[in-house]
């Protein structure tokens, strides 16, 4: 028999009557095919290239892991292991160290002899492989040391696609140990969260909160409550936190069947998260004289929000402020004074800007509101969008902080940044006048990759000149690749390069960052290679 030929590149295929690889093989071994740049785009990438091969000519040969933080203590080299892996939102929690630990022995052991890197837990309560991650629970926690504690204990979807983990498993060895591994570290809880199936499944736990005395942040969040079976009589309302946590400062729920007979310590709560109607949030608010921080969380089945009537009531210490269903907004300002109100933040839904400006100038005033955040607000159409938010900042001459999202729709971001730029025309030298920073996020579709960029560096001459920093987040769908990348400041023109040069001459900040998913956003190459 005579003897096959392979291709010999991927596969074990017999090669083509040619002589050619196969099919499979040519087409994952030719490289994709580049667009040819240009030839006003040239001039730039060969500098582009010059720099990048002069940058990796001078740089020093890489070192060993084990070599980077030579001679350095281990005081130090723990705290930047540290801000390694700490996550820019701080409601997300610490990544464990274990990769720390991968790469070399030494750094392992300074990882683990590090116990400020192990106070942040996130465990999922899982059928599969529970026993295994009890076990890890168990190495985790004494690694801490004696620092106190922050426990995310999450599970959803996690039973068969049963809402309610079965009384079996609620009865278990392992569940059994998993609750008295929780008790040996009670005195240590500083904040615990919990984000898991409901109030029958949660309270054990909360039976563990009397033997937690260092207890200041409580947070139940339940992914399949029935409204329908929590009502009067449920053990929901009857848990006493007042007497169970008497130390707690925040507390934060996703939903509770009647806030009138929540019990807590009112007198010692700086921060509340409540989901409800307006005119049950804004009561339960007038139970603590201290508050500081008030989330209103949005409930999908809520009503249409009517306005509250009910007498002004005011919150002189209350300072931060964020309502997650923006149309709620009008009638919250509506019935509550906040005359020291620092910080606002609105997420997703249709409001009318004209009215929510004359709202908030009767809460606040503006007068001491210095960071403003707009996340998927609409405030209607083109017209009505750039006179409602020309009305939201004619009444916040105090805005230091200025932070615009919009990621609802792709295929509008053009036209959104369109409304935002032409809102910032010849008079936002008046409206502004104390605005220092300005963050612009927006999502980019894969066929009109940044192209609202040009837009947004165009104006940044306009700004008043308190502005020090200036950055736009792209909101990507797909990872882009180098060239991609590249693409976005090669695409940057000479005049445009002239005024963010001017821009950075004065000492100030333009940042383009990236962001995929909820990964952490990153900086596309810095721009001062093209300027």
């Amino acid at each position: 028999m005579a003897s096959a030929s392979f291709c010999g590149l991927i596969c074990m295929q017999p090669q083509s009557p040619d002589g050619d690889p196969c099919v499979a093989c040519a087409e994952r071994w030719n490289p994709p095919t580049i667009r040819r740049p240009s030839t006003s785009q040239i001039p730039k990438l060969v500098v582009l290239q010059q720099m990048e091969l002069t940058s990796s000519e001078s740089s020093p040969s890489p070192k060993e892991p084990h070599e980077i933080f030579e001679g350095m203590p281990i005081e130090i080299v723990g705290r930047i292991f540290e801000h390694s892996i700490r996550s820019d939102n701080p409601d997300w929690p610490l990544k464990l160290p274990f990769k720390l630990g991968s790469v070399c022995s030494q750094w392992r052991q300074i990882a683990w002899s590090t116990p400020s890197l192990w106070t942040d837990v996130l465990f999922s309560i899982e059928k599969i492989n529970l026993s295994r991650r009890i076990d890890l629970l168990e190495e985790i926690i004494p690694r801490s040391g004696t620092l106190l504690l922050t426990l995310r204990l999450t599970g959803v979807g996690l039973f068969d696609g049963k809402s309610h983990p079965p009384e079996s498993f609620k009865t278990s060895d392992d569940f059994q140990r998993f609750t008295r591994c929780l008790y040996d570290c009670s005195r240590r809880w500083h904040s615990l969260d919990l984000n898991l199936f409901d109030m029958s499944y949660i309270i054990p736990l909360f039976q563990l909160l009397p033997d937690a005395p260092n207890l200041k942040k409580l947070q139940v969040f339940l992914f399949t409550l029935d409204v329908d079976t929590v009502g009067e009589g449920s053990p929901a309302i009857d848990i006493d936190f007042a007497a169970l946590a008497p130390n707690i400062q925040a507390f934060n729920v996703s939903y509770h069947p009647n806030l009138s007979k929540l019990s807590l310590c009112w007198d010692k709560l700086i921060e509340l998260s409540l989901g409800d109607t307006i005119s049950e949030i804004i009561a339960a608010t007038q139970r603590s004289h201290i508050l500081r921080r008030l989330f209103i969380v949005n409930r999908e089945s809520e009503q249409p929000v009517t306005l509250p009537h009910r007498t002004l009531c005011t919150h002189t210490n209350l300072r931060s402020i964020h309502i997650e269903d923006a149309h709620q907004a009008i009638a919250f300002f509506s019935s509550v004074v906040v005359p020291n109100l620092e910080d606002l933040s609105l997420s997703t839904g249709d409001v009318n800007g004209i009215s929510l400006a004359a709202a908030l100038e009767r809460s606040c005033r503006g007068r001491t509101l210095t960071r403003l955040k707009l996340y998927n607000v609409r405030m209607g159409d083109d017209v009505q969008s750039s006179k409602g938010i020309l009305a939201v900042l004619s009444v916040l001459p105090s805005l230091i902080e200025l932070d615009l999202s919009y990621q609802h729709s792709p295929g509008k971001a053009e036209d959104y940044c369109g409304v935002v730029f032409r809102t910032f025309g010849s008079d936002k030298r008046a409206l502004l006048p104390n605005l220092q920073v300005f963050h612009l996020e927006a999502s980019s579709s894969d066929h009109d990759d940044f192209q609202f960029l040009g837009n947004a560096f165009t104006h940044i001459q306009h700004f008043s000149s308190p502005l020090r920093e200036f950055t736009v987040t792209l909101q990507v769908h797909r990872r882009q690749t180098w060239m991609e990348k590249m693409a976005v400041l090669v695409s940057l023109d000479t005049g445009l390069s002239r005024q963010i040069q001017a821009f950075q001459s004065k000492g100030r900040v333009i940042r383009v960052l990236m962001k995929h998913g909820l990964s952490q956003t990153h900086d596309i190459v810095p721009l001062s290679k093209v300027v």
